[in-house]
C-alpha cells in the first residue's frame, strides 16, 4: 500500500455540491474482516474505473494488515476535505495505534469502531460524503465497551428519531425484516400489527423513490402453513391480517399472509413483489444467505441520507487471513454510489 499525504493548499471545502462527493467506508470491527474487505473492494473498484471517490474511514495500522492482502499496491491520499477526482483516501481516527488481534472480541476494539462509524456518521450529517458504508462490527465487543445498541441500524435510529427499517436486497430479491436484533423468545413484545405497518410503510416510501414503482408487497405468516385456518396459531389473524388491511385501507398493495416456505420460493421464480415483509431476522436471512450471500447488500430506509453494508458480519474465524471475499462490499459500495446518484436527481428537483 502507497499513502501519499500531499495537500494542493486548499482550504476544507464542503461537498454539498454532490459532483466529487465520496462514499465514506467505516472498517469496521479491527478483528473482523471488515478492514480487509473494504481495502480489496475499494482496490477492485479503483481499477474499473468507479467514479465517486471512495473514503476509508479508521486507522492505519489496520489498512497496512489489510494491504498484505491486497495483490496490487495501490495508491490511497490522505483525505483533506475534497477530491480532485475519483480514487482512495483515508481518514485516520486516532483510536487504534496497534495492528489488531484478529478474532478477538475486546472493548478496545469495539471503542474503535465505533468511533470510525461516528466519525463516518459524522460527515454523512455534515453533507461531506455522499453514502456511508458500514463494514460488520462485533456486537459483543460494543457491548464491551459499553455501546449496548444491537447493531448500526439500531444506532440511527437513536440517533435521528426517524423509523429506519433493515431491508435486505440482492437483484433478484429484497426482505424487509420487520424485526431485527432481538432474542426469539422477546418477539411477542415486538411483533404488532402497528410494528408490521410502521415498517411497510417506511420501506414503501424508499422503495417509491430508489426502485421502480408501483411498489407491491408480500407478507410472510407466521405460523407453519400460515396457520391452516388458525389451527396452527392464530398469530396471522390476529396481528398479520388487520396489518395488511390497514395497509390496504392506505392504498398500499399488501398481500398475504402466505406461508414463508413457498412465498419465498414462488419470489424467485416469478419475482411480482418488490419486497417481502419477513417477520423476524431469521425468516429473511436464511434464504438470502443460502443463495445469495456473495452479493447481499444491508439497506437502511431512510429518505434523507444512504446507508448500506455487506450482508454478513464480521467472519472472526477467517479475519486477516486473505481468505475474506469483497463481493458483498462491493454491491454494498455500488448501491449506496447509485442511491446517491438518484437522491442527487430527486434533491435538485
Amino acid at each position: 500500500m502507497q499513502s501519499s499525504s500531499q495537500n494542493s493548499g486548499k482550504p476544507f471545502q464542503s461537498m454539498s455540491s454532490k459532483n466529487n462527493c465520496p462514499v465514506a467506508i467505516s472498517l469496521g470491527d479491527p478483528a473482523g474482516i471488515g478492514p480487509e474487505i473494504s481495502l480489496k473492494a475499494a482496490c477492485t473498484l479503483s481499477k474499473q474505473s468507479f467514479r465517486r471517490p471512495l473514503l476509508l474511514i479508521g486507522d492505519k495500522p489496520l489498512l497496512e494488515q489489510a494491504s498484505r492482502h491486497c495483490s496490487e499496491r495501490v495508491n490511497i491520499e490522505t483525505w483533506k476535505g475534497y477530491s480532485e477526482s475519483g480514487g482512495i483516501y483515508f481518514l485516520e481516527t486516532g483510536s487504534l495505534r496497534k495492528k489488531a488481534t484478529p478474532g478477538q472480541h475486546s472493548k478496545e476494539y469495539g471503542l474503535a469502531s465505533f468511533s470510525y462509524f461516528l466519525q463516518a456518521w459524522e460527515l454523512l450529517q455534515e453533507k461531506k460524503v455522499s453514502a456511508l458504508v458500514t463494514a460488520p462490527i462485533s456486537k459483543t465487543a460494543w457491548h464491551k465497551a459499553g455501546i449496548y445498541f444491537p447493531g448500526h441500524t439500531e444506532a440511527i435510529k437513536v440517533f435521528t428519531g426517524e423509523k429506519t427499517e433493515m431491508l435486505m436486497a440482492t437483484k433478484k430479491l429484497r426482505v424487509l425484516l420487520a424485526t431485527t436484533h432481538i432474542p426469539l423468545q422477546h418477539l411477542w413484545k415486538h411483533l404488532t400489527s402497528r410494528r408490521l405497518v410502521e415498517a411497510a410503510l417506511s420501506a414503501t416510501a424508499f422503495c417509491t423513490q430508489y426502485y421502480s414503482p408501483p411498489v407491491r408487497i408480500g407478507v410472510c405468516g407466521l405460523n407453519p402453513h400460515a396457520g391452516e385456518s388458525n389451527t396452527m396459531g392464530s398469530e396471522e389473524t390476529d396481528i398479520i391480517l388487520p396489518a395488511i388491511e390497514t395497509l390496504q385501507k392506505k392504498g398500499i398493495n399488501a398481500e398475504g399472509p402466505f406461508p414463508s416456505d413457498t412465498l419465498f420460493h414462488s419470489a424467485l421464480s416469478n419475482p411480482r413483489f418488490t419486497f417481502i415483509l419477513a417477520l423476524y431476522h431469521d425468516q429473511g436471512m436464511i434464504p438470502l444467505k443460502t443463495f445469495f450471500s456473495r452479493s447481499l447488500v444491508n439497506i437502511s430506509t431512510s429518505l434523507q441520507w444512504i446507508r448500506t453494508s455487506p450482508g454478513h458480519g464480521t467472519a472472526f474465524d477467517i479475519a486477516h487471513k486473505g481468505l475474506a471475499d469483497p463481493s458483498s462490499m462491493i454491491e454494498a459500495i455500488r448501491t449506496a454510489s447509485r442511491f446517491s446518484r438518484i437522491k442527487e436527481k430527486h434533491d435538485s428537483v
